[in-house]
C-alpha cells in the first residue's frame, strides 16, 4: 500500500520500551546509539537511521501512514528470500554473539505456494524446522532425555526402573525430532475448509459454461444444474469477498513446526503427559 506520510516515533518512547540500542545488528562491530546525535533520518539521503535491539532486531523509528482507516491485509512470505529464512543463523546461549554455520544442517526441501497471482509472494512448506529453534530443542533434549547429563546426575533420585531403563539409552533416538514446518496466513482457515475447497480455485464458472453441452438425461445434467444454481446465488469471487469483508477476519502470518516426540527416549519420570 502506498505510504501517504511518515510519522517519527519519539526517541523517549523507544528508549523507555527497549533501553540501550545499537546502530547495527552485528555484535562485533556495532556501537551504542546516542539519540541526541542520531536523528531519525540521514540529513543527506533522508532515509531512516536504523537502530537495533541487543538481539539484532530492528526497532522502527518511522511509522508509515497509508490512510485514515486502512483495511488490514494478510501478511505473506517473499518467496525469493526463502534461503535466508532457512540459513543457519541462530543465537547461542550468549545473546551478544551470533553463530553463522551454513554447513551444520542439510539443505531443506521447500515447496512454495504463490498466492493471489503474486508469483513471488505466498505460503511455503518444508521438510525441516527453522534452524533458529535448534538451541531450544537442544535445551529440552538435555533436560528430558534418558541419555542426557541431567539424567546421569539424578540417578539416585530415580527408582530401579529408571536405572534399568537407562541400560540401553546409548542407542536411543532423540527425544525430539524436528519434522516439518509451514508458513501460511491464518485467513486460510476462514475462506476454505481445505485446500481443495477454495471458492475461487474450483473452476465453478468454467464448469457451468462447459456443462451446457451435457445430455439432458445424463447424471452430468444434474451436476451442471447444481453448479448453475451455485453460481447464480453468488459467483466464486463474491463468496470470497463476503468471507473476508468482516472486521474480525484473522490475518496473522502463522508458522507451524511439527515435531516427533519419541516417548521411549524420555526419562521415565517425565512420561506423565504433562
Amino acid at each position: 500500500m502506498p505510504v501517504l506520510r511518515w510519522e517519527e516515533v519519539p526517541d523517549v518512547d523507544i528508549i523507555a520500551e527497549h533501553g540501550i540500542l545499537y546502530d547495527s545488528p552485528d555484535s562485533l562491530s556495532r556501537n551504542e546509539v546516542d539519540f541526541t546525535e542520531y536523528p531519525h533520518r540521514d540529513p543527506e539521503t533522508l532515509l531512516e537511521n536504523k537502530v537495533f535491539h541487543n538481539d539484532g532486531r530492528r526497532i522502527p523509528r518511522l511509522i508509515g501512514i497509508t490512510q485514515a482507516h486502512p483495511t488490514p491485509c494478510g501478511i505473506l512470505l517473499n518467496l525469493e528470500t526463502i534461503p535466508n529464512i532457512f540459513s543457519s543463523f541462530i543465537h547461542n546461549d550468549h545473546p551478544d554473539h551470533l553463530i553463522f554455520d551454513d554447513d551444520s544442517l542439510p539443505p531443506p526441501l521447500v515447496n512454495v505456494y504463490p498466492q493471489a497471482f503474486l508469483r513471488k509472494i505466498g505460503h511455503i512448506q518444508s521438510n525441516a524446522v527453522l534452524p533458529h529453534f535448534r538451541p531450544f530443542i537442544d535445551r529440552i533434549h538435555s533436560l528430558v532425555s534418558r541419555h542426557s547429563n541431567h539424567h546421569q546426575s539424578n540417578d539416585d533420585d530415580n527408582d530401579d526402573n529408571d536405572n534399568d531403563d537407562n541400560s540401553s539409552s546409548d542407542h536411543l533416538s532423540p527425544v525430539i525430532i524436528p519434522s516439518t514446518c509451514q508458513f501460511y496466513n491464518e485467513i486460510s482457515h476462514r475462506v476454505r475448509p481445505s485446500a481443495a475447497l477454495h471458492d475461487v480455485q474450483r473452476g465453478r464458472i468454467t464448469a457451468a459454461l462447459a456443462g451446457a453441452y451435457a445430455s439432458p438425461s445424463s447424471s452430468q445434467s444434474h451436476t451442471h444444474s447444481a453448479i448453475i444454481q451455485e453460481c447464480t446465488s453468488a459467483l466464486p469471487h463474491q463468496k470470497y469477498d463476503n468471507k473476508i469483508a468482516l472486521d474480525d477476519v484473522p490475518r496473522a502470518l502463522r508458522l507451524e513446526n511439527i515435531y516427533i516426540i519419541n516417548c521411549h527416549s524420555l526419562l521415565p519420570h517425565k512420561r506423565n503427559g504433562l
